[in-house]
């Protein structure tokens, strides 16, 4: 009980103080335009690089599969790694330094993903993993509401200092990961060898049904979700024409408020249904948020509903996207299942946010959203004949 309660403060606590730096993190693309006048290129190599890096991050979380006594290492040295050079930032402000610094960001808060996934699935059984990680969510997302309100009318004069404080208060995390004792023999060491990741995970998707079936749902999903990443914006400014406050208002309170209720409760339910049951339900709430946006036009109250149901069905990803590993492995080594929602990231980000640009500049932003609901809809409606059960398992 004592390592369980150990491993309850690691999850919210590394959720509480994550939770900073990944606020700030998500406005580098409005920082590089308004602040530091970044040209067409460094936009691109900021928002390409993403998906690029993610494909390397899977060795580092390889590791983690390698040796068990090395998870805690790979957790702990990628946590500080992914923060360290963002110290640097108050004292070089310069867009190139700031790419290569988000690049390792990305790099190692990616590549440990997995390992912490794999620490869920040995120390929690799945009804306490689904609620304490809801919990951590419900405190990471009123810290970002919090954020919201207070910080952004003050990120011109303070974004470089708020990418110091939040990278420090972001290490105060690994104390409490470094207490989770984790069993030395969960899994048999094995030798690196290079072509070893690709080689395993395409194994897992070949032999692995229920798994298969799940990325492929995940993958139209993610590809309607990037498609109208670049998107959303110009549809809510050149179409809709709102303002800057309109824009916070939905972002800030609507989504984020929709959010921070919906969290708890969808730990809750994770324990009661099936992933395939619950990614059904969040694939067509997210088809019902491109729907109200279209009736956007009618009046901002559909604006409004949209925000907030795209919070709720977006808290449900969050926890989705962390737990679907330890979910399908069966009781087997989580680290690589979770790699592969790494490696399906990368390679739709290689093209589907391009992809949705450049069709909204030749068809205009709404015939995009329509395109996007119409994928939401198939990954709903892309239910498999028989669903997974999570095996129970005991816990060390």
């Amino acid at each position: 009980m004592e390592i369980c309660k150990k491993t309850k403060r690691a999850v919210i606590f590394s959720e509480i103080f994550s939770e900073p730096l990944v606020f700030f993190y998500a406005l580098l693309v409005p920082i590089f335009i308004k602040e530091l006048h970044a040209t067409t290129l460094q936009l691109i190599l900021l928002t390409t690089l993403h998906p690029v890096v993610t494909f390397v991050a899977m060795y580092w979380s390889y590791f983690a599969t390698k040796d068990s006594s090395k998870i805690l290492r790979v957790i702990k040295y990628g946590g500080i790694f992914a923060r360290i050079l963002w110290l640097l930032v108050p004292f070089f402000p310069n867009p190139w330094l700031i790419i290569v610094v988000a690049a390792n960001y990305v790099l190692f808060t990616k590549g440990t993903s997995p390992a912490w996934s794999e620490i869920l699935r040995l120390k929690l059984d799945p009804t306490n993993r689904n609620k304490i990680f809801s919990i951590g969510s419900f405190w990471a997302y009123f810290i970002a509401l919090i954020l919201t309100l207070c910080i952004n009318p003050y990120l011109g004069s303070l974004w470089k200092s708020a990418f110091f404080f939040s990278a420090l208060i972001g290490l105060l995390a690994i104390p409490f990961q470094m207490q989770i004792e984790v069993p030395k023999n969960a899994f048999e060491k094995k030798p690196f060898k290079l072509l070893d990741p690709p080689k395993q995970m395409g194994h897992i998707l070949k032999t692995e049904a229920p798994f298969r079936q799940f990325q492929v749902r995940f993958m139209v999903f993610g590809i309607a979700m990037m498609l109208i990443h670049p998107v959303m914006m110009l549809y809510l400014v050149n179409v809709l024409k709102l303002n800057y406050v309109n824009i916070a208002l939905l972002t800030a309170v609507c989504k984020g408020f929709g959010s921070l209720v919906s969290s708890r409760y969808w730990g809750k339910y994770m324990s009661k249904i099936s992933m395939e049951k619950l990614s059904t339900i969040i694939f067509l709430l997210f088809a019902g948020f491109l729907l109200l946006i279209q009736g956007a036009h009618l009046g901002l109250v559909f604006l409004y509903i949209a925000y907030f149901t795209k919070g709720v069905a977006q808290s449900a990803i969050h926890m989705i996207w962390h737990l679907s590993g330890p979910y399908y492995s069966g009781g087997k080594n989580s680290a690589l299942f979770s790699s592969i929602n790494l490696v399906m990231v990368g390679f739709r980000g290689l093209f589907a946010p391009a992809l949705g640009l450049n069709l909204a500049y030749f068809l205009g932003p709404s015939p995009v959203l329509w395109m996007a609901f119409g994928l939401c809809v198939c990954s709903g409606v892309l239910y498999p004949k028989t669903a997974f059960k999570e095996k129970e398992m005991d816990v060390a």
